[in-house]
C-alpha cells in the first residue's frame, strides 16, 4: 500500500486544435501528486505478473486517477520489469466531444525526492483510458532504488484537455458560496452565537443545521428563538476559519497545510465532515514515520480511518523505528490499537505468493469504501468498521 499528496501547477487555459480530428480543446491546470509505497519486498513477492498494485484515487477537475504498479511484469513475457500505467476517468457526462490527458511517471529516489532516475512521457490519449508502459524499466533497477527504505516514490503528472464549448462560449458561473459568505459578513439576522478565545462570533442556526450539524446542536436554544452565546475552548482563528468554510465551502490549500491538526480538531467538533477530511488528507500525505504512532492515537481519537489506516501501515511496516519515536510511550499504554497493529501485521505476514494469473484476497481500503458510500449518497465520516457496516446495511 501507499500513500498519495498532491500540488497543483497552472495551466494556460489555451484552446488548442487537436492534430488528428481539427477538435478545439480548453488545457486545464497541470495537477502533480506523489505515491509512496511502502513494504515494497513484500509487494513484490505478493504480486504475480499481470497483477496491479494501485494508487489511491485522486481527484480534480471532475477527473478520477490513479497509477497501476505491476512490481512483478505486466504479463507472463515482461517479468524482468515493471509495468507502470496512469487510469484516468471523467467523473460525471462529458459535454461533448472526447477529453483527453498528457502526463509523465517519474520514479523518484526515495532518499532524494529531488531526484528523478526514470521519467517517461505519455502523449495525448483519449479519457476514459488506461495507458501506460508494459516496460516502464528494469525490475532489478526498482528493488535497487527500494534496497534501502524498502519503498518506491512515484510522481504523477497529468494535464487534462477538454473540449472546447461551442456557441455561447459565457455562461454565469456558480454564486452560492459568494453569496453565504457575503450574508456571514453582512452580520443580518443572526440566531447563534459562540464566545471564542474572548471573542463573539455568529451565524445562521439554519445554515448550521446542514453545514456544521454539531456545532448547531451545540447551540442552547431558549422559548424566545434566540439563543445563550455558547463558549467553546478552540483556537478563535481556526474556529473562524471552520465557520466560514461552512458557509463557503472554501479553504486554502496552504491554511490547511499550515494548521492540518487544528482545523482536524475544530472541524470535527463542528461536524463540519468535507474540511475534516480535508485535512485528514493533508496530514496523510505528509505522514512520516516518526509520526506515525501520535497520528494513529490521533485517528483513533476523531474517527479519521484513512488517516489511521495509513498510520497503521506505517507502524507495521517500520515497527522497530516507531517503537523509538516519541509517540510510542503513548501508544503502547492504547490496548485496542495495539490489538488492531498485531492483527495488520499477522495479516500482512500470513500473504504468500500466489500462482501465476492469481490475484491475491485485497483488502478494501478506506478511500475505496468513501468513494463507494458517496456514489451511495451515504455519509463518509466514521471508522473503518462503521464504512464497512454501512454498506453491509443497505437494502
Amino acid at each position: 500500500g501507499g500513500r498519495s499528496g498532491s500540488s497543483r501547477a497552472g495551466g494556460s487555459g489555451a484552446v488548442i486544435p487537436t492534430v488528428r480530428t481539427g477538435e478545439e480543446l480548453v488545457e486545464l491546470p497541470k495537477v502533480t501528486w506523489r505515491w509512496e509505497v511502502h513494504d515494497y519486498t513484500r509487494l513484490v513477492g505478493d504480486k504475480a505478473a499481470g497483477v496491479a498494485e494501485e494508487s489511491p484515487v485522486f481527484v480534480s477537475h471532475g477527473y478520477e486517477m490513479k497509477v497501476c504498479l505491476y512490481p512483478s511484469g505486466h504479463n507472463a513475457s515482461s517479468t524482468e520489469t515493471v509495468g507502470l500505467f496512469f487510469d484516468v476517468r471523467k467523473l460525471g457526462e462529458s459535454r461533448g466531444g472526447t477529453p483527453r490527458f498528457q502526463g509523465e511517471l517519474a520514479l523518484l529516489d526515495p532518499e532524494d525526492l529531488s531526484r528523478k532516475h526514470v521519467a517517461r512521457h505519455k502523449h495525448r490519449h483519449p479519457v476514459p483510458s488506461r495507458h501506460g508502459w508494459a516496460k516502464y524499466c528494469a525490475r532489478s533497477k526498482v528493488l535497487g532504488l527500494a534496497a534501502a527504505s524498502d519503498r518506491v516514490v512515484i510522481e504523477a503528472s497529468v494535464t487534462l484537455f477538454e473540449p472546447a464549448p461551442t456557441g455561447v462560449t459565457w455562461s454565469p458561473q456558480p454564486t452560492l458560496a459568494t453569496d453565504l459568505g457575503r450574508l456571514l459578513r453582512s452580520s443580518a439576522r443572526f440566531d447563534v452565537s459562540f464566545v471564542v478565545g474572548g471573542r463573539l462570533l455568529e451565524a445562521h442556526r439554519a445554515v448550521l443545521e446542514a453545514r456544521a450539524p454539531l456545532l448547531a446542536e451545540l447551540a442552547d436554544n431558549r422559548e424566545d428563538g434566540k439563543s445563550e452565546p455558547v463558549p467553546l475552548k478552540v483556537d478563535p482563528d481556526v474556529f473562524a476559519r471552520v465557520l466560514e468554510f461552512a458557509y463557503t465551502d472554501r479553504i486554502s490549500q496552504e491554511e490547511l497545510a499550515a494548521r492540518p491538526r487544528d482545523f482536524l480538531r475544530v472541524a470535527n467538533i463542528c461536524g463540519t465532515v468535507r474540511l475534516k477530511q480535508l485535512a485528514e488528507a493533508h496530514l496523510a500525505a505528509s505522514l512520516t514515520v516518526d509520526q506515525a504512532a501520535d497520528a494513529l492515537l490521533l485517528a483513533d481519537a476523531l474517527d479519521c480511518a484513512l488517516l489511521h489506516e495509513l498510520a497503521t501501515d506505517l507502524v507495521v511496516a517500520n515497527l522497530a523505528a516507531v517503537v523509538a519515536s516519541g509517540g510510542w510511550t503513548q501508544l503502547k499504554q492504547a490496548a485496542h490499537l495495539l490489538a488492531h497493529i498485531l492483527e495488520v501485521a499477522s495479516d500482512a505476514s500470513s500473504r504468500r505468493p500466489f500462482a501465476r494469473g492469481q490475484p491475491p484476497p485485497k483488502r478494501r481500503r478506506v478511500a475505496d469504501l468513501r468513494l463507494r458510500c458517496e456514489q451511495l449518497d451515504l455519509e463518509t465520516d466514521g471508522s473503518k468498521l462503521v464504512l464497512e457496516r454501512r454498506l453491509a446495511n443497505l437494502p
